[in-house]
This record gives structure tokens, sequence and C-alpha cells, in this order.
């Protein structure tokens, strides 16, 4: 299960939701739903924020600091994707991001 798909079921479950209603008012199937809350399908960014929002958790708000609306959508698929890999992929990852940083781009 990834941290969105804990977070997404903890919070659904927390306000009395069924996986059907969810998914009826985020507009994907159960069966789309299900596979996301236990990690073995990742949502589109747009439906992840509107899962959020029926749900009312702000984990972007809290997370993501730029005000770049470009960058903000970014740095949201980069959690996505970041959330699904293994933490020797995620520390590789950050290697990169730290070399990537102190360079200086032409």
């Amino acid at each position: 299960m990834t941290l969105f798909g804990k977070l997404i079921k903890r919070e659904r479950i927390s306000k009395g939701l069924t996986q059907q209603k969810l998914s009826e008012m985020v507009d994907c199937s159960t069966e789309h739903l299900a596979r996301i809350e236990i990690g073995s399908s990742k949502p589109s960014v747009k439906l992840l924020e509107t899962i959020f929002q029926e749900l009312g958790i702000e984990p972007f708000k809290d997370i993501i600091v730029s005000q770049d609306p470009k960058k903000h959508s970014l740095i949201s698929q980069i959690i996505i994707e970041l959330d699904a890999m293994t933490p020797e992929q995620v520390r590789l990852i950050l290697r990169l991001v730290k070399v990537l940083k102190t360079e200086k781009l032409n």
C-alpha cells in the first residue's frame, strides 16, 4: 500500500464512505479506486487532487510550496512517481537532484 493509498483509505473510512460512494463522487470506477488504495494502480494527478478535495485532504498545500502552477503540477507528478519506488530508488533520485541543483545550467 502506498502513502497516498493509505491516506485515501483512512480518510474515506473515517468519513463513513464506501469505495463505491467515493468512486461515484470522484467519477472513477470502484475497481480503480480499490487498486489506488492498495497501491496497484497510480491515479492521475487530476484524479488524486479530486479525491483529496472530496475527502478534505490538503497534502499538496502542505507538501508543495511553489506558487508556479506549472511547477506545482510537475512536483505533484514527481511525488506520485516517487511514492511507487523502492527506498533505494528514492535515495538515488535524491542524490541526482542534489547533483543537478549544484550544477549551473547553461
